[in-house]
Order: structure tokens, then sequence, then C-alpha cells
């Protein structure tokens, strides 16, 4: 899988312009979060089931759609990614496993951490100025994608299992 565009950046949310829509897609997300979550854990001990596979499915579509359209790029192309990984599991053409299930926890760690900058934008006014890291995540979530039998997926390091945000870089005047 090759390094390709690079999207740990910070999200520009364009607040002025979104506030609407952001307030709208924030309680959504949220929503479809916890549906992530809940799903996942039923995945964890059953793979094969397929109302709570598509139940994830639809949540990371809900969300890489409604992101996309805001521009929030690193949530939109994460989001994406899963939801190709996903769909292949929804049409048979791989089984889950752990390490897949692992990455699609990981992901939606990240995007409820993205959505937590949208929470403290939209309430204290304070735009993100952190980079999630989402690139390790769309390269391993790639990686299975190809290769879902993969044991160990190369992981930056450190790799904590919520992704902490960094600082981003101060432009130069």
């Amino acid at each position: 899988v090759s390094e390709g565009p690079r999207f740990d950046q910070v999200m520009d949310l364009n607040l002025d312009e979104n506030r609407e829509l952001l307030l709208e897609f924030h309680a959504e997300a949220l929503d479809h979060l916890a549906h992530i979550e809940s799903s996942l854990l039923i995945l964890d001990g059953e793979p094969e089931n397929r109302d709570a596979l598509n139940q994830i499915f639809r949540s990371f579509h809900t969300i890489k759609g409604v992101s996309g359209f805001l521009h929030l790029t690193p949530m939109h192309t994460l989001t994406h990614e899963v939801e190709s990984l996903l769909d292949l599991a929804r049409n048979g053409k791989l089984r889950l496993n752990p390490t897949i299930i692992t990455a699609v926890l990981q992901s939606r760690d990240a995007v409820q951490v993205m959505v937590g900058q949208i929470t403290l934008a939209l309430e204290q006014g304070q735009l993100p100025s952190t980079i999630v890291p989402v690139d390790h995540l769309i390269r391993t979530v790639k990686l299975l994608a190809v290769n879902p039998q993969a044991e160990k997926v190369p992981e930056p390091s450190p790799s904590p299992a919520a992704p902490e945000p960094v600082a981003a870089p101060v432009p130069e005047s």
C-alpha cells in the first residue's frame, strides 16, 4: 500500500459559514459513534453478525457523506476507507477478524476526537488547532482491505489506543 497523500492536518470547520450544518452533523455524529461502539462490541463476540456489521457500515457511511460535504478532509478520508473495508465484509469478500475490528475501533476513536474538536468549536468558539493523526489508520485500513489476514499491521511509534492530537505547525510569516 503506497504512502499516498497525507491527511494528518488540522480540520478546517469554516465555522461562520457552516455553523448550522455543523450543529446538525455534531448531534448525528455522536449518535453514530455510539452505534459504532455498541455494534463493535457485538462483532467482537459474533464476527458474523450481519446486523451489527450493517449498522457500523451505515454509521461510517453517514459520517463520511456529511464530513465530505463539509470538507472535513481528515474525517472524510478516514471514514471513506473504513466504509470501503466494511463493504468488503458486507459483500463476503473478507471476513472480520480481531485485527480488522481493532482498526475499525481505532478509526472510530480518531473520529470521536475530531467530533470533540467540533464540540469545542460549537460550544466555546475554539477552532481546531491540533492535528488528529489519521494517516497511519488510513494506511492500516487500506492494507487490511488487500490483506485481511495481516496479523500485525505496521504502526507508527508511539501508537496510542486513541490518537492523541498533536500541535499543528505554525505557518511562518
